[in-house]
């Protein structure tokens, strides 16, 4: 009985190198999302700790401390902006994943149905070589 051989061997070899760099594509984005959020969190934290000052000031100390909260908030807006665009490559990272996962799955069942169909065949190879010698056995004692 000859050796299993897939013939796909080489498309499957390849749809596992475009899986492996599309999940690896995925972490990094999610990663990149997390490091977002995290900044988003502290730099809300730093925004809402920014207060005026509760007494009167200069016009100049007034500007600073306003100068200051509007920093604090536009800071906030620019990382929940780029918490937005990390969403929206984890989004679209995720989908070039569940593609490639999804050639790969369809290969890899292509793989299982091969190699099931290749060791029917060999077990029915090997049935009627049983058979055969069987039949070859009972010939020989009948004829003795």
């Amino acid at each position: 009985m000859k050796r299993f051989k897939f013939r796909l061997e080489t498309v499957q070899r390849v749809r596992q190198i475009q899986h492996d760099i599309a999940r690896g594509e995925l972490l990094s984005a999610n990663h990149s999302l997390a490091l977002a959020s995290a900044d988003v969190a502290n730099r809300s934290t730093r925004a809402a700790t920014v207060t005026l000052p509760q007494h009167s000031m200069s016009k100049e100390t007034f500007e600073r401390h306003q100068f200051a909260i509007d920093s604090a908030y536009s800071a906030t807006r620019w990382a929940t902006s780029i918490e937005l665009e990390a969403s929206e490559r984890v989004a679209e990272h995720r989908q070039q994943w569940i593609a490639t996962n999804t050639r790969l799955r369809a290969v890899e069942r292509l793989h299982e149905r091969a190699a099931t169909e290749h060791r029917d065949e060999f077990r029915k190879e090997a049935d009627r070589l049983s058979d055969e010698i069987t039949t070859a056995k009972f010939r020989e004692r009948s004829v003795s």
